[in-house]
């Protein structure tokens, strides 16, 4: 009666453990770059003194590697702001939480909670001391037509505010 039940068992989860889910899911931490490799790689161009290279960097970073919600905000805040003549919600370059490029920045040990993955960019500028802000990582789940990749999702500064939380908020009047 045993190895009946349990040759039934095995009959119902061969599919759910092979099924193209499970293996997907399987399959993402083995392929996906180490997170904080990953970031410094993808946010290096936006800390270059070059504005040109500064500002190609920032878009594709907005076009590629954001997610549909953090892009749409920072667009229609871009959007706002040229509207009213004035700068926005932010104020500063939230990829390297200023207003100067840094001279000096690295990435740190990331920290995963729950869905997300934070990781933290440490900054500093010669008049003032070091700041660190943690950009916040999510894995974008495979598709038919590409595989599973990191996509920043939020950013968290030093007073606990969010970029999300600030994009979110009235727009200041």
């Amino acid at each position: 009666m045993y190895k009946i039940l349990l040759s039934i068992v095995a009959v119902l989860a061969a599919p759910l453990l092979f099924s193209p889910v499970a293996s997907q899911a399987r399959d993402t931490a083995a392929t996906l770059p180490p997170a904080d490799e990953w970031l410094k790689k993808v946010i290096a161009p936006c800390f270059s003194q070059d504005d040109k290279v500064n500002q190609a960097a920032h878009k594709t970073l907005e076009a590629r590697y954001i997610s549909a919600e953090l892009r749409k905000l920072l667009k229609d805040d871009s959007d706002e702001a040229a509207k009213r003549g004035e700068v926005g919600r932010l104020g500063f370059d939230w990829v390297v939480n200023g207003q100067d490029i840094p001279q000096q920045w690295s990435v740190g040990k990331p920290v995963t909670k729950g869905e997300v993955t934070e990781v933290p960019v440490h900054t500093s500028v010669p008049i003032d001391k070091e700041h660190t802000h943690y950009i916040i990582l999510k894995v974008r789940p495979a598709t038919e037509s590409g595989s599973a990749a990191w996509t920043i999702v939020d950013a968290r500064f030093q007073d606990n505010s969010t970029l999300l939380g600030m994009l979110k908020a009235p727009y200041p009047q």
